[in-house]
């Protein structure tokens, strides 16, 4: 299991999901919960070096969801991801780009990355539009089944949409 962790005043770091991922290794399951930089420890700059952050975090995600599946304990079959905010956002992305995902728990995830960018970074500049965020492309045959859950409270996850998978 992949655990992808949020951006907020508490539990800022992989530390987020540790206690489940302890829970969760005493039945057998085994988790990897790496350490985020961006926009973590390194805010947005409001330019196309965003862009290039974010791929640059999304590939160390995936080196890490490769660091499972090439474990021999672990049954690829049965890989899944959990992401929070930001998280939930590059949970997106992995699961769009690696169909071996069978089951994606996305938390409070925006819908682009300027979105939030602007919001809590550079409210100076223009709202954010699609085409400035690394957008899905998976399509609706995908055999992951995810589930989304959005809040309009930071500190409140349990109110449930589930989208369509496809991208």
């Amino acid at each position: 299991m992949l655990f992808l962790h949020w951006l907020g005043q508490i539990n800022s770091d992989r530390d987020e999901f540790l206690a489940e991922a302890i829970t969760l290794a005493h039945r057998g399951v085994v988790a990897v919960l790496p350490q985020g930089t961006f926009p973590y420890t390194v805010d947005p700059a409001g330019t196309s070096a965003d862009v290039a952050a974010v791929q640059h975090q999304l590939d160390a995600y995936r080196a890490a969801l490769r660091t499972l599946f090439d474990r021999q304990d672990v049954d690829a079959a049965r890989v899944a991801l959990v992401g929070h905010d930001y998280g939930a956002m590059y949970g997106s992305l992995l699961v769009d780009r690696d169909h071996r995902i069978r089951t994606a728990v996305l938390a409070t995830p925006d819908a682009t990355w300027g979105n939030w960018f602007i919001t809590y970074w550079h409210p100076e500049l223009p709202p954010a539009t699609p085409t400035s965020s690394p957008r899905s492309t998976r399509s609706g045959t995908s055999p992951c089944s995810a589930h989304t859950y959005y809040s309009s409270s930071p500190a409140r996850t349990s109110t449930s949409t589930p989208p369509p998978v496809a991208g």
